[in-house]
């Protein structure tokens, strides 16, 4: 059976956040103490940027960062979402990025599905136990839905700050529309509703 796993490139920004914090004394050793013995010896280690970490490893780190500096408020995850789709934008290491700030915005239905399709590939690239699907919810035909199926390792503060994720690529876009989402049993659904009515709008 394969392991849960996240790219180092993925893992590097919470090994990071939560380095600064313990070395800033912002952490109770108590707290630390509860980490699985892995994830402690994360903290001091060179992450491999191609490399695959355990997805527990990831959680840990995720949760223990929204629990300490955010109060288990979900705008910090988003925010933190947003930091993170801006980082990769300026570092242009991503093709599906690029595309996004040449593209012209969707006309119809199914421009708007490929170009979510597109971006959708980044964040499934970071985790290996994950299937993602795109389309539009067939009772609101105005919601567009991205629907990651296996989610039984992706923690809840990953799904907020995927939320505002999500939300900032709509920005290069040009769309001030904000997704969200909700858990359901071992899916996650992201919705985003459209300016229009039916699939046919760009939104």
């Amino acid at each position: 059976m394969t392991v849960p796993s996240v790219k180092g490139s993925m893992l590097l920004g919470s090994v990071v956040v939560v380095r600064r914090a313990r070395d800033a004394g912002r952490i109770p050793e108590p707290r630390l103490a509860k980490l699985g013995e892995r994830t402690r010896e994360v903290l001091d280690e060179q992450i491999q940027l191609s490399h695959w970490y355990p997805m527990e490893i990831f959680a840990e780190l995720l949760d223990l960062d929204w629990e300490v500096s955010g109060g288990r408020d979900p705008d910090y995850m988003r925010e933190s979402g947003k930091r993170n789709a801006v980082a990769m934008q300026r570092a242009s290491r991503y093709q599906q990025l690029d595309y996004l700030e040449r593209a012209e915005r969707p006309k119809n239905a199914a421009e708007v599905v490929s170009q979510v399709r597109l971006t959708s590939s980044i964040t499934q690239s970071y985790f290996n136990f994950m299937q993602v699907e795109v389309g539009f919810d067939p009772d609101r035909p105005n919601v567009l839905q991205i629907t990651y199926s296996d989610t039984h390792a992706f923690p809840e503060a990953l799904r907020y700050s995927t939320e505002g994720f999500m939300t900032q690529l709509n920005q290069v876009r040009g769309s001030s529309r904000t997704w969200t989402s909700e858990r359901r049993g071992d899916r996650i659904v992201f919705s985003l509703e459209l300016r229009e009515p039916s699939p046919g709008g760009g939104g």
